[in-house]
């Protein structure tokens, strides 16, 4: 992981292989069913740009990048097991 990662301070301490978390983030980000139930959990209502212009307008303002830090807190709470990793 390099300085550029957003996610590097979240991969839990002890995962034998960060791969392995990055895969669950990969897959969870997929799953309709985390998704609802991270935004019912967070509040967070960020929806995936549909357009090439939204893609901009989320990577200028960082909405894309709040959301993957939010979503793979969540993930480390819910799914992955360590909550106390959540920063």
């Amino acid at each position: 992981m390099g300085k550029t990662d957003i996610l590097e301070d979240l991969v839990p301490e002890n995962a034998l292989i960060p791969a392995m978390w990055y895969s669950c983030l990969r897959w969870a980000l997929g799953k309709k069913e985390f998704i609802e139930q991270f935004q019912k959990d967070t509040g967070n209502k960020y929806p995936p740009p549909r357009s090439p212009i939204e893609k901009m307008v989320d990577e200028s303002t960082g909405a894309d990048k709040d959301f993957l830090r939010e979503f793979a807190k969540w993930v480390n709470k819910n799914i992955w097991g360590e909550e106390s990793n959540v920063r």
